[in-house]
């Protein structure tokens, strides 16, 4: 016989199953029983027994408000653009979860949790999943020796490799035309990079200003979302002053 998920029922087919059951648990059925007249899961009769007859409402309860209000996100939305992450943690250039989660509770006392951010995060087209599918894609459509040895290089060499999504008017809903490089290194760190900009030319070098005055390591650049202009005028610029910290500059999108 086929169980039946009590949490699906309608709230009175709920309330007349637990009726019984309580009824038979007065009778001194055992709960594994119960659960066989009832055509429920055991584990349902055991808590059922701890909570009572009691159902709990689903859904937000009248008053309750989001974690954040439209007003609220569009000022979080505007922060990360006008401040620097370094203001609130020194060790790292970029924004991460972690450092836009002490912003928040820093600047506008609200604890979101990781999971929430990134809904709110994705709401504002600022989604990670973009550069983790470009970096699949990519990793998947390059010769398999071809990317082990550039694994092979950056590890032996002491070298980052970074995947980096562009973006380009990221919410007109929530701020003006911008620029996002959301960026995935090596070890799994998903960062990000903003810019109240809408030339993406001029944002990229001040991202790699950024990326290359306190590195310790070099760079291999694996990017998504620029085109053949954007890219050549890019290589120039890094070619002129980055020869030697950065290795690598290849445009995902770019390759046949």
């Amino acid at each position: 016989m086929k169980k039946i998920d009590g949490r699906k029922l309608p709230e009175h087919e709920q309330l007349e199953l637990r009726k019984l059951a309580f009824r038979l648990m007065d009778e001194r059925v055992s709960n594994k029983e119960i659960a066989q007249k009832l055509g429920v899961h055991e584990v349902t009769i055991s808590n059922w027994k701890r909570k009572g007859l009691g159902i709990a409402a689903k859904g937000r309860k009248v008053g309750e408000k989001k974690l954040l209000t439209r007003s609220m996100e569009k000022k979080i939305y505007n922060k990360l653009f006008d401040l620097c992450p370094l203001e609130i943690d020194s060790s790292l250039a970029f924004w991460t979860k972690k450092s836009i989660s002490k912003m928040i509770k820093k600047r506008f006392r609200r604890d979101i949790p990781s999971s929430t951010l990134g809904d709110y995060l994705k709401s504002w087209n600022i989604n990670s999943d973009e550069v983790k599918k470009f970096k699949k894609k990519f990793i998947e459509d390059i010769d398999d020796e071809a990317y082990i040895g550039m694994k092979s290089e950056a590890k032996k060499s002491y070298i980052n490799i970074w995947w980096i999504q562009v973006t380009h008017n990221i919410n007109e809903d929530l701020g003006e035309k911008n620029c996002c490089f959301i960026i995935n290194n090596n070890t799994g760190l998903l960062m990000l990079d903003l810019y109240k900009s809408s030339k993406i030319e001029d944002s990229f070098i001040n991202f790699l200003s950024k990326s290359t005055a306190t590195a310790k390591k070099r760079f291999f650049l694996v990017v998504n979302g620029l085109t053949e202009n954007q890219h050549n005028e890019l290589n120039q610029h890094i070619e002129k002053i980055y020869k030697n910290q950065i290795l690598v500059f290849v445009s995902a999108n770019l390759l046949k």
